[in-house]
C-alpha cells in the first residue's frame, strides 16, 4: 500500500514551534547585541553618571553620616552625579565613527585623545571647578539677571573644562547670570520632562535650548516642534531662545540631515528655516552658517598644524586643506545599510580618512575637535553668536 504524499513533511504544529523558537532567539540575540552596546558606553562614561541613568529622574532623599552634600528629596537632577568634584574624563580627539566610542578597545584604537574636568553641585549641575567640594546650589540662590542654558553635550561643553564652555563665556560677555543645565547625551524629550517640574525652581528670566531635531525619527522637525511648545510653557514668562548647534564638515548627523531635505541646495538652510517655521514665535539660531564663515577665514592655527575640511564629492570624501589642496580622497560609507539602533554603529567618515589622523597628529578641522564638539576657540564662538543676537533683539538687560 502506497503513502500519502500529502502526509510527508513536517507537521504544521512543529513548523510553527520551530519558527516561534528562531524567533525568540533572533530577539534576544538583538536585545544582548543592544544591551552590551549600551553597557560600553556606560562603562566609557563611568564616574560622571548615575547608574541606570539615561533620563533625568529626582534623587531619592539621602543624607547618611559623612555625607552632608548629597542632594536631598525635590531637587533636581540632569542624571549627572551630584557634588564631582574636577573629576577627570578622556574622550576621543579626532573625528570618528560611533563603533569606535562604543569599542571596548576604545583605548588602543585612540591615539588621539584629549582631557578635561567635571564638576557638579549638589543636584549634578556643572559648576566650575573652583566651586567644587563646597554646599553649592543654584536653587533659592538667585541675585540678579538669570539665564538658564538647557540642551546636550555641545550647551554642557563636553572636551573642555567649565571655563571654556559657552555657558560660562557666554556669562562673562553678557555679565550675567549664566546657569549650565545641559546634560550630556540627553534628548528633548527628556529635557522638557525635566524642566517641567524643575526649570521653575532656577527662576530663569530667560531659557537659552541648544539641541537639534532628532533627525533619525519620521517628521523630526514637527517632533522638535511639540517638545519646544512644551518647553516654552515650562519656561513660564521666561522667553524661550532656541539655538541649532553648528555641524562639522564630518558631523554624524549630515546623512541623516540629508534624507530630511533630499532636494534642498543647502540641507543646513533648509534645516534652520524648517525649525523657524515650525517654532514661531519662539527665536532659532542656527550656529552652522556662523560656523562656515569662521572656518573660511580661520588664521588660529599654530606652527606646523594642518587644517583641513571633509567634502563630499560624487561619493568620495575628500579632505581639503586650508589653501584648497587635496589632502586624502576615500569613498564614502553607506551609512544606510546599518541600523542606528540596533548591531553595529553606522559608519560616517571613511576608515582611511580616520587613520590619517591617527598618523598626523598636527592635522585637525578648526573649531572642532571630534566632528561633534565645538573646541575652545568653537565655544567662544559660539557665545559671542549668541550673545550679539541676544543684545540685538533686547532679550539681555541693556549695557550687557
Amino acid at each position: 500500500m502506497e503513502s500519502n504524499p500529502e502526509n510527508k513533511g513536517p507537521s504544521p504544529a512543529v513548523f510553527r514551534l520551530v519558527w516561534g523558537a528562531v524567533i525568540v532567539v533572533a530577539i534576544g540575540c538583538v536585545a544582548v547585541v543592544y544591551n552590551a552596546y549600551q553597557a560600553q558606553v556606560e562603562r566609557n562614561q563611568a564616574g560622571i553618571f548615575k547608574p541606570a541613568s539615561h533620563r533625568p529622574v529626582i534623587r531619592p532623599p539621602a543624607r547618611p553620616r559623612g555625607h552632608e552634600l548629597d542632594a536631598p528629596l525635590d531637587v533636581l537632577s540632569l542624571g549627572l552625579r551630584s557634588n564631582l568634584n574636577a573629576v577627570v574624563t578622556a574622550v576621543p580627539n579626532r573625528p570618528h565613527n560611533p563603533v569606535e566610542v562604543r569599542s571596548r578597545t576604545m583605548g588602543d584604537e585612540f591615539k588621539r585623545r584629549r582631557s578635561f574636568t567635571i564638576s557638579t553641585d549638589a543636584n549634578g549641575i556643572r559648576i566650575p571647578d573652583s566651586r567644587a567640594g563646597k554646599p553649592v546650589t543654584y536653587v533659592g540662590q538667585k541675585k540678579g539677571f538669570r539665564i538658564v542654558a538647557m540642551g546636550a553635550s555641545e550647551s554642557f561643553g563636553w572636551g573642555v573644562p567649565y571655563t571654556q564652555s559657552y555657558p560660562a563665556q557666554l556669562e562673562r560677555l553678557l555679565g550675567v547670570e549664566v546657569v549650565n543645565a545641559s546634560a550630556p547625551s540627553r534628548r528633548s524629550m527628556e529635557l522638557v520632562v525635566w524642566a517641567q517640574t524643575n526649570l521653575p525652581l532656577l527662576e530663569p528670566d530667560l531659557v537659552i535650548y541648544a539641541l537639534r531635531p532628532p533627525y533619525p525619527v519620521t517628521n523630526p522637525v514637527g517632533s522638535f516642534a511639540k517638545s519646544m511648545t512644551s518647553l516654552a510653557e515650562a519656561a513660564g514668562t521666561a522667553p524661550l531662545v532656541v539655538v541649532l548647534p553648528p555641524l562639522s564638515t564630518f558631523d554624524l548627523q549630515m546623512p541623516d540631515i540629508q534624507k530630511v531635505y533630499p532636494q534642498a541646495p543647502d540641507i543646513v538652510a533648509a534645516d534652520v528655516a524648517a525649525v523657524t517655521r515650525a517654532i514661531a514665535p519662539i527665536a532659532v539660531i542656527g550656529l552652522t552658517g556662523p560656523f562656515r564663515d569662521a572656518l573660511s577665514t580661520y588664521n588660529g592655527a599654530r606652527p606646523g598644524e594642518v587644517i583641513v575640511t571633509m567634502k563630499t564629492i560624487d561619493g568620495q570624501q575628500v579632505l581639503i586643506a586650508a589653501d584648497g589642496s587635496q589632502v586624502l580622497s576615500a569613498e564614502a560609507p553607506d551609512a544606510s545599510k546599518r541600523s542606528r539602533f540596533y548591531g553595529v554603529p553606522p559608519s560616517v567618515i571613511a576608515s582611511e580618512i580616520l587613520s590619517a589622523f591617527e598618523q598626523r597628529p598636527e592635522m585637525r578641522e578648526p573649531l572642532f575637535f571630534d566632528g561633534g564638539h565645538p573646541d575652545q576657540d568653537g565655544y567662544r564662538l559660539m557665545a559671542e553668536t549668541i550673545a550679539s543676537i541676544l543684545r540685538d533683539k533686547g532679550l539681555v538687560p541693556s549695557g550687557s
